[in-house]
């Protein structure tokens, strides 16, 4: 078995919010001590990670993955999943540890990997019972079915994918296992939602001890705007006084990220009455700049006429 652990993020759809999460998450993650762990990025903008190839392995996806990764009801979760399969195939005897683009390390990843190392599966949190969510629009039209050969039924967990790793010995067998359940469910559902979050946590549940990361890493995917506020003002700074990795690191020590919510959630109401004042009352008047025609230019020059004395 390889020695070091496979920590793996995707990003496609060149989106740049998506890039700029992620950057800060393996910035957050250099902090530590890196010879346990080799960073893989799967991207179709690798353009954007050219100032990370010094501590980062960086694979092309290809439009033609993404379609082909989508699969046949193109969803494009179940992009992640086929990154996975990708890396499991291309070293087989590496444990792997995927991270979501919004994630920051609030800690070094050694306990992870320790759990790893000991056969468990590790998840971001455990989101409870399928059953008991809310949010039935993935348990109303699956539930007591079975998808590769796993029943979804009031038993079954949905564990937050936000962070998810597969010890060597398994891994390979349980994303293709998901990948099947995944297109399984789907040909299921109106809603895919994130259905590929509920094919992995159903899969790896039935096999593994599962272990939960949600004490080590920050996942903001309830207050992205916030944090992609704090993240552009950083690299803001970083880009206008030229710093390198190391100054910015160093920069990033005074950064406190647990004073910063991870979820923020706006009352119903109050988003009604927004949106109505919206429509009411249009709060943006816009002003364009307006350049003169070419041939208007020579008139339009100042003129300095001299001063009577």
């Amino acid at each position: 078995m390889n020695n070091k652990v496979s920590i793996c993020y995707v990003a496609y759809g060149k989106k740049l919010e998506i890039c700029q999460q992620l950057y800060f998450s393996i910035l957050s993650l250099l902090k530590y001590d890196t010879r346990k762990f080799d960073i893989h990025i799967l991207t179709d903008s690798p353009e954007y990670f050219v100032r990370l190839s010094g501590y980062c392995h960086i694979t092309v996806m290809t439009s033609q993955n993404i379609t082909d990764w989508s699969g046949q009801y193109d969803y494009h979760f179940r992009i992640k999943l086929k990154a996975l399969k990708l890396l499991t195939e291309v070293s087989p005897d590496t444990d792997i540890l995927f991270f979501d683009s919004d994630t920051f390390h609030y800690a070094a990843p050694d306990t992870l990997i320790t759990a790893l190392r000991q056969g468990h599966a590790i998840f971001h949190c455990n989101e409870g019972l399928l059953a008991k969510n809310r949010d039935n629009s993935l348990w109303s039209p699956l539930k007591y079915k079975k998808f590769a050969n796993i029943e979804i039924n009031d038993k079954t967990y949905m564990y937050n994918s936000g962070v998810v790793g597969l010890p060597a010995s398994q891994a390979n067998d349980i994303l293709h296992q998901a990948i099947t359940a995944c297109d399984q469910m789907c040909r299921n559902l109106q809603k895919k939602g994130v259905v590929e979050q509920l094919a992995i946590s159903a899969v790896a549940q039935t096999k593994l001890d599962c272990k939960f990361a949600d004490k080590y890493v920050l996942h903001y995917w309830g207050n992205k705007s916030q944090w992609n506020e704090l993240i552009r003002k950083h690299m803001t700074e970083v880009l206008l006084k030229n710093y390198n990795i190391t100054e910015e690191l160093s920069l990033l020590s005074s950064f406190d990220p647990i004073k910063i919510p991870i979820y923020k959630r706006t009352q119903i109401n109050n988003q009604r009455l927004k949106s109505l004042a919206d429509v009411m009352f249009p709060k943006i008047r816009a002003k364009y700049f307006s350049p003169l025609e070419q041939t208007n230019l020579a008139s339009s020059h100042c003129q300095l006429k001299p001063v009577k004395k």
